[in-house]
């Protein structure tokens, strides 16, 4: 599957179990540079609602055509990511996220290979639902691919 069509700016691999993420609730970057450079202190992401995917999933963003049947992807995540009440109707994959409290300081830089932790969990029982969660206007899609390598665009 082509992980461009998910548009995400942040994918992490190395779950413990696939769509773990749904049960996140902030993560942790720690820089594995030099411990002295000011990219090196710790960034937090305050994840606030899960990714409701819509038909944009089918389209090839190659020639902006539509997907045939077999090839729509949307319809492969209907089958089991109908899991937030909030949105019954659309599949969930990945969340959206901001900077932990809220500061748009330029000094914080993510890099490729920087260790990421889950700093807290949502309830394991059902992901939570998108619609007890507060509105925000700057949003990271965060996915979370089993065995997925590190996307890098051009």
């Amino acid at each position: 599957m082509d992980i461009t069509k998910f548009r995400a700016n942040i994918i992490i691999s190395g779950s413990p179990s696939p769509y773990d993420e749904d049960y996140w609730g902030g993560l942790t970057f720690s820089s594995n540079s030099d411990p002295n450079s000011s990219s090196a202190s710790p960034k937090e992401i305050l994840l606030t609602a899960n990714c409701g995917r819509c038909v944009s999933l089918n389209v090839d963003h190659e020639t902006g055509t539509p997907a045939t049947k077999e090839k729509e992807v949307l319809k492969l995540l209907m089958k089991d990511r109908r899991v937030d009440e909030g949105m019954k109707y659309s599949p969930i994959f990945g969340r959206y996220g901001f900077l932990g409290n809220g500061d748009m300081d330029e000094g914080k830089v993510l890099r490729v290979g920087d260790a990421v932790n889950p700093e807290s969990r949502k309830n394991k029982k059902k992901p939570p639902t998108a619609s007890n969660l507060c509105a925000f206007s700057v949003t990271i899609p965060i996915l979370y691919m089993q065995h997925a390598s590190a996307y890098h665009p051009e």
